[in-house]
């Protein structure tokens, strides 16, 4: 479950005025797998225009809670903070925000992760450096990005988040991996 919190700080929405939560993303698969870890029958959408695929779960319990619990409001994007999550299953929140708002870049050694909450983005960085990570805080004039950097860095960065997963966002996994084994073999 942290994975899917961590993916919806990143791509998620709560309904202002309906009792309802979505997760939107071009990769309709991992909206499947998230609707099968959350053992739902809700359709998926797509907007024939963008070919933007969207979960909508209605469920007063689940926006409450992720009011509630985790205050994810429903303009999340500027005033969200970093929800508690156990040491034991930070890896797993953080892929799931790095497979929403995060990018391994391919010519270089480094991660970044975009958004909009100082806050949020502030304690992200502090968490990746309490884990040892090279990581720094960059403000833009609309957003902030979090960069993990260094090579062996961004190798221990895929490997931690990828130990014991059970759902993530092919795509990345697989640039990732693609990433990883073509540096570290000095190609």
């Amino acid at each position: 479950m942290a994975y899917l919190l961590g993916f919806f700080v990143a791509d998620g929405c709560v309904s202002g005025e309906l009792q309802t939560i979505s997760f939107s993303q071009n990769d309709k698969a991992i909206l499947e797998d998230i609707r099968n870890e959350l053992a739902s029958t809700h359709k998926i959408y797509t907007d024939k225009r963008t070919n933007v695929h969207t979960l909508y779960i209605h469920s007063k319990i689940m926006k409450n809670d992720s009011m509630d619990l985790h205050g994810i409001q429903s303009n999340k994007y500027k005033t969200i903070e970093f929800p508690y999550i156990p040491d034991q299953y930070i890896s797993h929140f953080i892929r799931g925000l790095f497979d929403g708002d995060g990018h391994l870049y391919k010519t270089k050694y480094y991660i970044c992760f975009v958004g909009g909450s100082k806050a949020f983005m502030v304690k992200l960085c502090q968490i990746l450096n309490d884990f040892n990570f090279n990581s720094k805080v960059v403000q833009t004039s609309s957003y902030y990005r979090v960069y993990v950097s260094g090579k062996d860095d961004v190798k221990r960065f895929g490997e931690w988040i990828y130990t014991n997963k059970s759902i993530w966002l092919d795509r990345k996994y697989k640039a990732f991996s693609f990433e990883i084994f073509i540096k570290s073999r000095g190609m």
